[in-house]
């Protein structure tokens, strides 16, 4: 049976909110992630190789771990209404095999204009030490009215005047 996705609709999704998993990658795991992706590299997947390393043991995979980023946002936030548009990762610190380790993606920001939303996502270690973090953004695909207020242009109070920017969805164009 497969779990069921969270169904957050962009007005329930708040700056500030937090969705957290944790997950403790086995060797299997490891192994099975390998013949997926084709990453056999023995920093991984050979212990006897990996315990000649600087690490003493496996290292479970760096794209392994974003995979729980990939949860929040299909399951969590917003779940399933979500479209994955991005995500940046900084690898800190290695994990080794059977290590717990707890992910979680806080909402940093929202754009009415472009049902997206920004998020915040870092793993940390039983230690409580950063071992990935970075920030992705999300389009919020449910059917809610669009707030036009919200997302209508503005004109400036100082000039009176207003700019319509288009063909932009970071940056300047998010603001």
């Amino acid at each position: 049976m497969t779990p069921a996705a969270d169904e957050l609709t962009f007005s329930r999704i708040q700056p500030g909110a937090v969705f957290r998993v944790e997950r403790t990658f086995t060797a299997e795991d490891v192994l099975r992630f390998a013949a997926l992706s084709g990453d056999h590299s023995p920093l991984h997947v050979d212990p006897d190789y990996a315990a000649t390393t600087e690490f003493g043991g496996c290292v479970v995979h760096g794209m392994l771990l974003g995979s729980l980023f990939s949860r929040l946002v299909g399951m969590h936030v917003p779940g399933k209404h979500a479209l994955y548009l991005g995500q940046d990762l900084s690898f800190r610190r290695p994990v080794r095999v059977g290590e717990t380790v707890s992910a979680t993606a806080r909402v940093e920001a929202k754009n009415e204009a472009t049902r997206t939303v920004v998020l915040l996502t870092e793993i940390r270690n039983a230690e409580n030490a950063v071992v990935v973090s970075g920030t992705a953004r999300v389009k919020v695909r449910d059917n809610e009215p669009v707030n036009a207020e919200a997302a209508a242009p503005r004109a400036s109070a100082a000039s009176g005047r207003a700019a319509i920017v288009t063909g932009a969805s970071r940056g300047i164009g998010a603001a």
